[in-house]
């Protein structure tokens, strides 16, 4: 639980950095910029596609970590919050086995505040992912955003954020359907 406070206080642009400087300058296992390798278009595709995933893992890592440590806070306290009901009791009473009491039926109401959290922290995470970029030299629409801008590119520019409005909608659109399926529904309503 510590090291998920700790990781939640941190800034996504200051784990980018010590992931950079970590895993890149001091023990050089990821290249330190760019989405691919140079020269490498006439590589088979397969070679390509794991070459752009190898360059993608310190940014993705580092955009991931810093959301890591709330998801893992919010997911912790659903969970002790869902374990105290009393439909619980009931189905200790009934005399079901601990383990299926806590993943089949309290995993299933606690899991709501998280996937409602998802959806709303996916803007957050485009938000973080211009600095992400800047940092990481990798070319997204972070980059291609923060370009236009640079560029007083006013067309480009409404595309990107259309575009990323769209990504938001459609990720709560997905999170929505997804809580509909996992959650348990009220009878009677």
């Amino acid at each position: 639980v510590f090291v998920f406070s700790i990781l939640r206080s941190i800034p996504d642009y200051v784990v980018a950095i010590a992931l950079l400087i970590g895993l890149a300058v001091i023990l050089p296992f990821f290249p330190l910029s760019g989405s691919r390798t140079a020269f490498s278009e006439t590589d088979p595709l397969l070679v390509r596609a794991v070459d752009v995933a190898y360059h993608a893992v310190l940014p993705v890592g580092a955009l991931t970590a810093s959301l890591l440590g709330m998801k893992f806070l919010l997911a912790r306290s659903s969970m002790v919050a869902v374990l105290g009901q009393e439909y619980l009791l009931l189905a200790r009473a009934k005399g079901l086995t601990p383990l299926r009491i806590r993943y089949s039926h309290g995993a299933r109401n606690a899991v709501a505040p998280v996937l409602a959290q998802l959806g709303l922290q996916f803007g957050f995470a485009i938000g973080g992912a211009v600095f992400i970029e800047q940092i990481f030299a990798y070319p997204g629409l972070g980059s291609l955003t923060l370009n236009a801008v640079d560029a007083r590119d006013y067309p480009l520019l409404d595309a990107c954020f259309l575009l990323l409005a769209f990504a938001v909608i459609g990720a709560n659109l997905v999170v929505d359907l997804v809580t509909s399926i996992v959650v348990p529904q009220e009878l009677g309503r």
